[in-house]
């Protein structure tokens, strides 16, 4: 289907609730629209406290999972200066056994040196050592001088040896400490790490309940200016009731305006569209600028753009009548206003759908159209 036909067709479904819809029974279903809104505002601002609420609690989370992180960063500080002190500690033990060993090497080859040369002196040329002596007691001194200078650095050697021992046991505990230490470090930061991812999620979430917070307050401020807006039309609706109620019955309606019908109600081709559609009104040809008359005394419940109407006025009558004039060049009535059986309410031209000056005239029995000429002298 045309798109320009489903937009008239649009256009015609959202005049009809114009007519049907007015007053005891209008102002009670705008009054039940108007709760419908306060009953949407008050569950929407029950949604915002809650969030607002779960906000709070999130932030608190927030705020304890930071203080742990702190907290954990101090002990990562910590253990780091105690693991950077440690690698110190074991650098230095490692220098110590360095030397250790070089002094080591070096006794070693002293003593292999003296072993060497008491052997010598024993086995190649001992008649040295025996006669090279002025006496006994010099020789036995001599030979006993030799044993206790071995003995010592056997001794010094030995000695080296423990303290190397000893350096070599606290360099391995030094380093198993290191070790466990630095296996702490990484649990540590492990916690860190899953902290702050728990930290990121919470972010994440308290960015989506800001973002719901702001989308609530927002519905809300819309709302309140619907409920605003609703609360004014059924002000309006009762004082067009109030006078409604003072309209007499409708009896004959005059001319709008002088002219031959062009166009009469029921079927027929559209003009435009040149498509079969029903024509819920008459055609009167009439000159751009020609006056149009109420039909009857009545109430502007209409003024202004209508779509394929173009510029439109709408009056009720009494007795659930009501008329629609389209294709206006302007309106010089407003909604509410009370006008007299020939009072002039417009222009004639040809705004919206329309080939031509002409006025557009319905007449409409609680809401549905009927053959206007039925109404008319």
């Amino acid at each position: 289907m045309n798109k320009k036909i489903l937009l008239l067709i649009l256009i015609v479904s959202l005049i009809i609730p114009i007519f049907s819809v007015h007053g005891e029974k209008g102002i009670t279903e705008e009054k039940k629209i108007l709760n419908e809104l306060k009953n949407t505002v008050t569950r929407i601002k029950r949604k915002l406290k809650e969030t607002e609420e779960y906000k709070k609690t999130i932030l608190g989370e927030i705020e304890d999972i930071q203080s742990k992180i702190k907290d954990i960063s101090v002990k990562l500080s910590n253990l780091e200066k105690e693991i950077s002190d440690i690698s110190e500690e074991v650098e230095l033990r490692q220098s110590r056994i360095d030397l250790l060993r070089m002094k080591l090497q070096r006794k070693e080859e002293e003593i292999s040196d003296r072993i060497f040369l008491l052997y010598k002196m024993r086995m190649e040329e001992p008649w040295e050592l025996y006669f090279t002596a002025d006496s006994i007691t010099e020789l036995l001194n001599r030979v006993n001088m030799l044993n206790i200078l071995i003995k010592f650095t056997e001794t010094e050697l030995e000695n080296l040896k423990k303290e190397k021992e000893e350096l070599i046991k606290e360099k391995v505990e030094l380093e198993e400490r290191k070790s466990l230490l630095e296996s702490k470090r990484e649990e540590v930061q492990n916690l860190k790490e899953k902290l702050s991812k728990e930290e990121e999620k919470r972010n994440a979430l308290l960015n989506e309940l800001g973002e719901k917070e702001e989308e609530y307050k927002k519905e809300i401020t819309i709302l309140k200016k619907k409920i605003e807006e609703e609360e004014k039309k059924i002000q309006e609706m009762i004082r067009r009731a109030e006078l409604e109620k003072k309209l007499p019955e409708v009896g004959n309606l005059i001319w709008p305006v002088k002219g031959p019908v062009v166009s009469k109600y029921g079927w027929r081709i559209h003009p435009i569209y040149r498509t079969r559609m029903f024509h819920h009104g008459i055609d009167i040809d009439a000159k751009t600028g020609t006056p149009i008359k109420a039909a009857a005394d009545g109430i502007v419940i209409y003024s202004g753009w209508l779509g394929g109407y173009g510029i439109c006025v709408m009056l009720k009558h009494g007795g659930d009548v009501s008329t629609v004039y389209g294709h206006l060049q302007y309106s010089i009535v407003k909604i509410n206003q009370f006008v007299r059986k020939g009072q002039i309410i417009g222009y004639v031209n040809n705004t919206g759908l329309s080939t031509g000056p002409h006025l557009h005239f319905e007449v409409r029995i609680d809401g549905k159209t009927v053959d206007p000429l039925k109404w008319l002298p």
